[in-house]
């Protein structure tokens, strides 16, 4: 197997963020090669160099710093996403002391972009039960038209309504809601087939479930709203425990005007 990588940076990254993301790629491949000041051509002789130079651009922090706009494998243009496993990202509000009640977190524009974008750039959303049938209450008749919302709502609404939608459920089986789908066997498994299937990335959005979902070590990224609020009361993040810490790597923190700051980590290591 031999193929290629063509990368560039953008003018705004650092010199030293370049050469952070430069020397690890060129540690994992065969071989690197400046074509101009801020593109370079990657080239990858064995399986393993392809696997690492792979996993480095589409699923570190170096995807953030690089655009990759050139793949070709044994000569033969190539899609970025074929056979690149989607990441699943826990994104959900949470106050300062971990509180996870959807009623504690501050609604505006800000807080509504930061999802509408999460939304947008994912291939399927996916929730545990009681998430799925809080969202199934309102936001289907916001779509519809049936119920009063700002413009802005009723948008995202109608995203909502035309993203695949997976529902985990041991006691439920009958899901009407539109591109609504049922994991029912087993967990792992199931939610494992859903990544591969799904490059754009899976948005998981249930506390509970990421619970037993971080368990099975399979929650790649976390993008969370921390709230300014000490709500003093559950559920909170986490309740019923992990078997072992879990280290992240911060990618970025945002503060935005109503002190809410969005976070972005990713599993360390």
């Amino acid at each position: 197997m031999q193929a290629s990588f063509t990368v560039e940076f953008p003018e705004h990254v650092p010199l030293h963020e370049r050469r952070y993301a430069l020397r690890a790629l060129a540690d994992d491949s065969g071989a690197l090669d400046e074509i101009g000041e801020r593109t370079f051509a990657i080239l990858c002789t064995t399986d393993k160099q392809l696997r690492l130079v792979g996993w480095a651009l589409f699923h570190t922090r170096i995807k953030d710093l690089c655009r990759v706009t050139n793949v070709t494998a044994s000569g033969r243009r190539v899609s970025r996403t074929k056979g690149t496993m989607g990441l699943l990202t826990f994104s959900i509000n949470v106050t300062l002391d971990g509180c996870v009640d959807h009623q504690e977190g501050i609604v505006d524009g800000e807080t509504q972009a930061f999802f509408t974008r999460l939304l947008d750039e994912s291939g399927a959303m996916l929730w545990g039960r009681v998430t799925y049938e809080m969202m199934e209450r309102y936001w289907p008749a916001v779509a519809r038209g049936d119920a009063e919302a700002p413009p802005a709502m009723r948008a995202w609404a109608v995203k909502l309504e035309a993203k695949p939608k997976y529902v985990v459920s041991s006691t439920r089986k009958d899901f009407p809601w539109t591109n609504s789908h049922h994991i029912a066997d087993d967990l792992r498994t199931g939610v494992q087939q859903l990544k591969d299937a799904t490059p754009d990335g899976v948005l998981l959005g249930s506390g509970r479930l990421a619970t037993e979902l971080d368990r099975l070590d399979l929650i790649d990224e976390y993008k969370l709203l921390v709230h300014p609020r000490i709500a003093g009361h559950g559920p909170t993040l986490y309740e019923s425990g992990l078997s072992s810490t879990r280290r992240l790597e911060l990618i970025s923190a945002k503060p935005l005007r109503s002190g809410v700051v969005a976070m972005h980590y990713r599993r360390a290591g």
